[in-house]
Order: structure tokens, then sequence, then C-alpha cells
């Protein structure tokens, strides 16, 4: 469930989240709990967010960000613990952060059981997702997705 700035997930405490995922807690308090998360999307960053180092954006700008913003916590590959990252930023380490964070993913998905729509088509596909966002909204809690995936890139 994506929404502005990072993914919504099931309140969750730090030391859970790093079971789940697989990792180990190198540093931060365990006993945090978390409800956002972000992978990669270095821009849209907050501070409230667990964040998932990603292989396709330099590291540089990665790390500039995390200093700025000082997310709960970083989730970095084994191979790339650093020891840069600002003191207050928890820091877990996993195998793969991609693989990681499908699994908190998975996890959050199983949470809400949610229902589903999909939109398909040649043209229309962003006015029609808007269109019913709006009516929907109205009477369910709901996300939608912000822009659109055009452009994603799958690794």
């Amino acid at each position: 469930m994506y929404q502005e700035g990072g993914s919504r997930t099931k309140t969750i405490s730090l030391h859970a989240c790093v079971n789940l995922i697989g990792g180990k807690l190198i540093r931060g308090n365990g006993k945090q709990w978390i409800n956002a998360c972000n992978f990669g999307d270095y821009r849209r960053l907050q501070r409230n967010q667990v964040y998932f180092y990603t292989k396709q954006t330099s590291w540089e700008r990665q790390l500039a960000a995390i200093r700025q913003v000082q997310p709960i916590a970083v989730v970095l590959p084994y191979s790339l613990k650093d020891s840069s990252l600002p003191s207050k930023v928890a820091l877990i380490v996993v195998k793969d952060a991609y693989r990681a964070f499908w699994t908190l993913g998975k996890w959050n998905w199983q949470q809400y059981n949610p229902t589903v729509i999909g939109i398909t088509g040649s043209s229309g596909k962003s006015t029609t997702t808007a269109m019913l966002a709006g009516m929907l909204k109205q009477k369910f809690s709901m996300v939608k997705t912000t822009g659109n995936l055009n452009t994603f890139k799958f690794r």
C-alpha cells in the first residue's frame, strides 16, 4: 500500500521487524514502534520511516538524505554496513535489502487482507484511478498509488 512519501505498515516494533526480515539490529532501540517504510526513495524520506537501501541509486545520495532527515532506522546489506550514519538512526543489516523490504511488504499485506482494484487499458488509467479513488474514499478507508509506475525498474 503505497502512500505519498513511502509505505504505511501495520504498527510493529523495530525488534519484531528485524526478526521478520531476517536482519540483525546493530544499534538502536528495538522497542521503538514503526509504521512506515521507504525503499530507496531518498527524495521522499521522512523522519518516521525505516529506510531500505537500494542499489539503483548512489549510496552518497542516499546517505546525504539519511543524514539530513534522520529516519527511525536504515536497513543495509551486510556488505555496506556504514558507520557514518547519524548515531540517532537505528542500523539493521540484512543479506539483501530488496528481499527484506518485500518480506515486510508481504507481512503487511497479510495483516490487512485488502480488496484490490486494478485498472488496465491503453489510455485513461490515471484519470480513471483518480475518479474512482475520489468516489471510494467517501465511504471506505483506502489508499492509492501516487503518480504512476510507468518508469519503475524492477531489478
